[in-house]
């Protein structure tokens, strides 16, 4: 799994969560967008920092430059992110 395929994936991810119509279908897209990743292999740690990575994006951006759906997405998905790193124990990083 190449640092490119998981910029891209994150930016794919991003878009999505951004044109999602509901709240329910946020929280899908980010189950789907991890499962994808254990079942390519990618390591825990990686998947750990694509997480903050996601949510580190989603801080950045404003309300005044997002429509009221949009910016419930972002609220969602960063709570939806925040609950699962709170479930997930962090993976000790690999030397």
């Amino acid at each position: 799994m190449t640092e490119d395929f998981l910029d891209q994936y994150k930016a794919e991810v991003i878009k999505n969560i951004l044109e999602a119509s509901s709240q329910e279908e946020v929280q899908g897209l980010i189950a789907a967008s991890l499962k994808v990743l254990e079942q390519r292999g990618v390591k825990a740690n990686l998947i750990h920092e694509f997480v903050d990575l996601i949510s580190h994006q989603l801080r950045w951006f404003s309300p005044m430059n997002k429509n009221a759906q949009q910016w419930s997405n972002i609220a969602t998905a960063k709570v939806v992110l925040y609950r699962w790193k709170q479930s997930t124990p962090t993976p000790h990083p690999i030397p």
